[in-house]
């Protein structure tokens, strides 16, 4: 696992960002390697969100399909009287 320092945090920054200084970039490459670099930084920033969302979400419905269930049961057996 890759532990970044506030140095490579800020390298990766730096890196990412530098069609838009007073480096200019000569080759479709280095204009599409930053935009790449970037996306990928929101990627994996936002993909264990988006697990931990889901995760949530699942057991909220999984609560809500249980006591629907027990509910039906319950009815089904007041039916039955």
């Amino acid at each position: 696992m890759i532990f970044f320092t506030r140095k490579k945090a800020a390298l990766l920054i730096v890196a990412s960002t530098l069609s838009a200084s007073a480096i200019i970039p000569t080759s479709n490459l280095g204009e599409i390697g930053p935009v790449v670099l970037i996306f990928s930084g929101l990627g994996a920033f936002t993909a264990p969100l988006l697990i931990i969302a889901l995760d949530s979400i699942k057991k909220a419905v999984q609560q809500e399909f249980k006591e629907f269930r027990k509910d039906i049961r319950t009815d089904i057996q007041d039916a039955r009287k």
